[in-house]
């Protein structure tokens, strides 16, 4: 087999949410990434490391969070990167691919250390 990089996996007997409709199709990942979204018809065999049948489970795309205050314990107008880093991983179990850490209303002087202070 191959390593993680290049592993290909075949999610087979899917119902995938594409826009505008739901799709029976077949999902071919690369490594980590989505490769192609095959139509329902095509041929099991193509070269994947592993095939897996979801026996008519739908997929979503990944969620976008745009107004989040925090999670798992943690306040954004708090946390330090530690922090959101549990939050970022949290929200990623849970189908979430991005979010928008927001600031609670606060003073003045608290909001503008908060823009200051480094993150990474």
């Amino acid at each position: 087999m191959n390593d993680r990089a290049t592993k290909r996996t075949l999610l087979w007997n899917a119902r995938v949410v594409l826009p505008g409709r739901i799709a029976e199709s077949a999902i071919l990942i690369e490594g980590e990434r989505i490769a192609r979204i095959l139509d329902s018809g095509a041929d099991k065999s193509i070269k994947s490391d592993e095939v897996i049948n979801l026996d008519g489970l739908t997929l979503f795309p990944g969620f976008i969070d745009i107004h989040i205050h925090g999670a798992v314990g943690v306040d954004v107008n708090e946390a330090d990167a530690q922090a959101l880093k549990k939050v970022a991983r949290f929200l990623a179990q849970n189908g979430v691919t991005s979010w928008m850490p927001t600031l609670v209303p606060d003073s003045d002087p608290c909001r503008a250390s908060l823009l200051k202070r480094p993150f990474i």
